[in-house]
């Protein structure tokens, strides 16, 4: 896992498939990168925006094809390539390009599976960019994709995200079907934690970016980014919504969708492409259709004016964050439309902000004012002169009024984005321009202000004898480490709320059991046995020469084993809900974890693992499924389970460890009701770690302590005795239900 950009994100899921699959091909203007101007070196840009860079130096000119300036002919040789078993990834460029290749998608490739009896496949992926916001002007800004929705035939996707176009691209690389990949322009900057491994998101499943209770806001590509921020806006003053990423808009999920209108009463739909028979009509009618009497309100869209796209706003045009804002505040407070209200800035006052002159610009510095505060300009006249890395270009007003104030002073470097300068009316206040001044500033830094001192450890992969494993290492001190042992299914997350406070005055460490999480996918016989070699390979590796071990469901299995074959790296044990200590197993919830690849079936499986059903929503479910999308995943989860729960039963009885190997410090905490150690129809609390005379759990230094429900605080008898450790449940309680697994 590491930070990539959307440009990276997308980079990395080409070529991770073209080393996986020799059939993979990508096509198009300049996708190697030309030969690099004066200098004749191949793959100096790596096409026109950079996405495609470094993938001819690897796989050469037979599967990195520089194409003529034809979109006809290679759009149509990359169908004919598809239909003939290659499977191509073409760069249309920009999707108002289509124009020239559109017989060639629309009456070809969508139709091929159609057209002979759905015996022919045409596994093409056409990538392009697309939106505004870039001043581009009119020909190159266009959101075309209701156009392509509307052809049978063709999937259409939107990424929102780095992390969402990764696994997006490589599910329709690996789809049979033709697919159109829409990547806005302005996105490509973007950054967020992406997983180094391959892994797929399936089509036709809308992402809960948010959960709310009063709006539901449907946003699709850039635009759910600027939903969150309108959302986060809203929620300052009393309005929770729920962000819907559709991620797809053909297929479309509906069902989402109509759910969440439910829940909410209310829909704001968000859509940069041109107003008349775009998604947010198509998602209006779906819901006056069939959910019509849940809504509470007006359905109301952020929607571009129906014209060709400008070169640049004009003054007082509020952004789709502001607007969104907006319209969202009238939802959540059921406002008629001519109540409108005030947006969060006042209109008639114009930001001046450094500008972005080129998708890799991230600051800038004011070379010079070229106006003096008090004139009053046209929109159109310069402003200033502004200086990057690259260039020096002038910055012309963005509307006409009066500079009222110069913020930035010459010679300044600030961030794109960042406020220069204020237009206003002459009539406008000193007093609402301090206002807006404060306001715009406290809003631009204040994500930054707030991380800017505290940043939080973050696990690395490491390597443990010819293994890669994530750790998150923490904490000093003199006494003996801590090391936490998740369940079947779960990851380091699961100690979300116990591994910093462990850690105030010891080193502790958790780390993903192979399988799991952002460790190797390499189980091995995904026996109790393996998981324990590798937790003595971790204290190996680490220098540890013993450790508390904390270990819960299937992770308390492998620490018992850890006793059993090392008794002398282990100083203490807490174990919470351990499995291997009876045979009984829920196989209704391990078989439906492995299978689930959906939130809706997810859902009922995760319920198992808490009291509280209210729990388990969607978010937590998708996080799970993030997990379940790494290639070899699930595969490793059939052969842990295989190994362990053959025949429906635990395949290790380690209750005799209890009894027979020398005595460590230790409580074993067993919930009265764990439904995902019980088989469906049998009463739980029964003959798992129990003393069956009293009908008590065992705790591994032979005393006997109260069990607790697993999702309950544990007891403060859960103390690691004797090492000076501190009590797990004084250190934020049980490990949270996330993940966690029998």
């Amino acid at each position: 896992m590491s930070k990539k950009s959307f440009r990276q994100a997308i980079n990395e899921a080409m070529r991770l498939e073209m080393r996986r699959d020799p059939r993979v091909i990508i096509m198009g203007e300049d996708v190697a990168g030309g030969q690099g101007g004066s200098s004749g070196v191949v793959d100096a840009w790596g096409g026109v925006l950079g996405v495609t860079k470094g993938l001819y130096t690897e796989f050469g000119p037979e599967r990195v094809l520089d194409t003529p300036i034809t979109e006809a002919s290679y759009i149509g040789a990359a169908a004919g390539a598809a239909a003939t078993g290659l499977r191509p990834v073409a760069e249309l460029m920009f999707v108002d390009f289509v124009g020239s290749c559109l017989d060639q998608i629309m009456n070809q490739t969508a139709k091929f599976r159609y057209m002979f009896g759905g015996k022919a496949r045409t596994p093409l992926v056409i990538r392009a960019m697309f939106g505004a916001g870039f001043n581009a002007a009119a020909q190159h800004s266009q959101a075309l994709y209701p156009l392509f929705t509307h052809i049978p035939g063709l999937k259409v996707v939107i990424p929102s995200s780095p992390y969402e176009a990764k696994g997006l691209l490589i599910e329709a690389i690996r789809d049979d079907d033709p697919v159109i990949f829409l990547e806005h322009k302005v996105m490509y900057d973007d950054e967020e934690e992406v997983p180094d491994e391959a892994y797929t998101i399936p089509f036709g499943e809308a992402n809960l970016t948010r959960e709310g209770d009063d709006v539901t806001i449907v946003a699709f590509g850039r635009m759910v980014k600027l939903a969150n921020e309108a959302a986060d806006k809203l929620e300052r003053q009393g309005i929770s919504c729920t962000v819907i990423d559709p991620r797809t808009t053909s297929p479309l999920d509906r069902d989402t969708i109509l759910d969440c209108v439910a829940d909410t009463g209310r829909l704001v739909i968000v859509d940069e492409s041109s107003p008349r028979c775009n998604m947010a009509a198509d998602i209006s009618a779906l819901v006056a259709e069939e959910a019509f009497d849940a809504l509470k309100a007006p359905i109301r869209r952020v929607i571009p004016p129906p014209h060709p796209g400008p070169l640049r706003l004009s003054a007082g045009s509020p952004l789709p964050a502001r607007r969104c804002e907006d319209r969202g505040r009238r939802q959540g407070r059921h406002e008629p439309q001519s109540h409108r209200g005030s947006l969060i800035m006042n209109v008639s006052i114009t930001p001046i902000t450094m500008p972005k002159f080129g998708l890799a610009m991230t600051e800038g510095k004011l070379a010079g004012w070229m106006v003096r505060p008090g004139a009053t300009v046209k929109a159109g006249d310069d402003l200033a002169d502004i200086e990057t890395s690259k260039i020096t270009n002038a910055y012309e007003s963005p509307a006409a009024g009066v500079l009222r104030r110069q913020i930035a002073q010459e010679g300044e470097m600030l961030a794109v984005g960042a406020l220069i300068g204020v237009l206003a009316d002459a009539d406008t206040s000193d007093a609402d321009i301090d206002a807006f001044i404060a306001q715009f500033n406290a809003e631009f830094s204040a994500g930054t202000a707030e991380n800017a001192d505290d940043t939080p450890p973050e696990p690395s992969v490491i390597d443990v004898k010819g293994r890669s494993l994530r750790v998150l290492d923490i904490g000093h001190g003199d006494g003996d480490p801590i090391v936490l042992i998740h369940g079947f299914g779960g990851d380091i997350g699961n100690w979300l709320f116990n591994h910093a406070a462990l850690a105030s005055d010891r080193r502790v460490i958790a780390f993903d059991l192979p399988g799991h999480g952002g460790s190797g996918k390499d189980v091995g016989a995904g026996s109790l046995e393996f998981f324990s070699s590798v937790v003595v390979d971790l204290l190996d590796t680490l220098g540890i020469e013993r450790a508390h071990l904390v270990a819960h469901s299937l992770g308390g299995g492998v620490a018992l084993t850890t006793v059993k074959n090392a008794p002398s790296r282990v100083a203490s044990l807490a174990l919470l809900a351990p499995a291997g200590l009876g045979p009984d197993i829920n196989m209704a919830f391990i078989d439906g974890f492995i299978t689930a690849d959906r939130q809706k079936t997810l859902i009922p499986v995760l319920s198992y693992l808490v009291h509280d059903k209210g729990l388990i929503g969607r978010k937590m479910a998708d996080d799970v499924l993030r997990y379940k999308r790494l290639d070899g995943a699930v595969d490793a989860l059939r052969q842990v389970a295989a190994a362990n729960f053959a025949d429906g039963r635990q395949t290790d009885n380690l209750r005799p460890v209890l009894e027979s190997v020398p005595p460590h410090p230790g409580h074993l905490g067993q919930g009265r009701r764990n439904p995902a150690l019980q088989p469906r129809g049998r009463p739980a609390g029964r003959d798992h770690g129990r003393d069956p005379a009293r009908n008590r759990p065992y705790a591994a230094d032979g005393t006997v302590g109260r069990g607790q429900q697993q999702d309950q605080n544990l007891p403060d008898t859960l103390t690691l005795r004797k090492t000076g450790a501190p009590s797990a449940a004084k250190a934020g309680g049980a490990p949270r239900p996330h993940n966690t697994c029998g």
